[in-house]
């Protein structure tokens, strides 16, 4: 049955979930007992995804390459390919790869954050190192978003003029008869390049909840319901608002993997 208070919820733990940051993570561990161990701690954290297990260097770099997760959880010593080497070779590769060392050896702690380590978590592990570095881990893959979003332009024909918008300051997009219009915190901007054209160029943080909207979601404060099967969705220190309808909304839950 449909109730706005249930709905409103729904929404909110949905933005909450947002908030928090999902987190894909791979373990590389060659004992199974610390292997399973760490596994349960990360399962634990709200968020978190454990996308792979590795029980030696040159495996885990293969499901590196493979499954791109956000963080690699290593040990030190591991057969064959060791830690820090392993480490050295993600961070040429993947920059972006949060690293997180778990040994039994404190006295490799330089080494690792030579190779740009997150954190460093000495044997025995606990749930609560374990979640201190997940919170690392979500801080330093927030700030590279930030920067990459802020670098990130796009040039738009507005009349007889070229713009060029920083993605980050685009709220939403509309589509109104022929024109689409830009929504920025620092005005609209009008073109006649179609919706489904500029959506192709936005970042992944953009999501097309409507057939004339696409939204940035940094930029939601809330999505309320307003009707049967009808949402609004409202702005931080923007006046206006989009609607959504209750598929668009579900889409959204897909996308989050939310289970709500």
């Amino acid at each position: 049955m449909y109730t706005k208070d249930t709905e409103a919820y729904r929404v909110q733990v949905m933005m909450m979930a947002r908030a928090s940051n999902q987190v894909t993570v791979l373990i590389a561990e060659d004992e199974p007992s610390i292997q399973e161990m760490l596994e349960n701690c990360l399962l634990a954290i709200p968020g978190v995804r454990v996308v792979g297990k590795a029980s030696s260097g040159s495996e885990a770099l293969s499901l590196v390459e493979e499954l791109k997760p956000d963080a690699l959880f290593l040990d030190v010593k591991m057969p064959g390919l060791d830690g820090l080497s392993l480490a050295s070779i993600v961070k040429t590769a993947k920059p972006e790869t949060c690293l997180v060392f778990v040994t039994a050896h404190p006295g490799y702690a330089v080494e690792a954050f030579q190779v740009d380590a997150t954190d460093y978590i000495v044997k025995p592990i606990t749930a609560e190192a374990v979640a201190k570095a997940i919170t690392k881990v979500r801080k330093q893959l927030e700030a590279e978003r930030m920067t990459h979003l802020h670098k990130q332009k796009l040039t738009i024909r507005d009349h007889r003029e070229v713009v060029f918008i920083e993605a980050d300051d685009i709220v939403f997009v509309e589509k109104l008869a022929r024109k689409t219009i830009v929504h920025t915190i620092k005005g609209p901007y009008t073109t006649t390049e179609p919706l489904s054209s500029l959506e192709k160029r936005l970042p992944p943080n953009f999501f097309r909840c409507h057939k004339s909207f696409i939204i940035n979601m940094d930029k939601v404060e809330k999505i309320s319901p307003i009707a049967e099967r009808i949402y609004r969705v409202s702005f931080y220190d923007y006046p206006k608002h989009v609607t959504m309808g209750k598929d668009k909304l579900n889409e959204l839950y897909d996308i989050m993997s939310l289970e709500l």
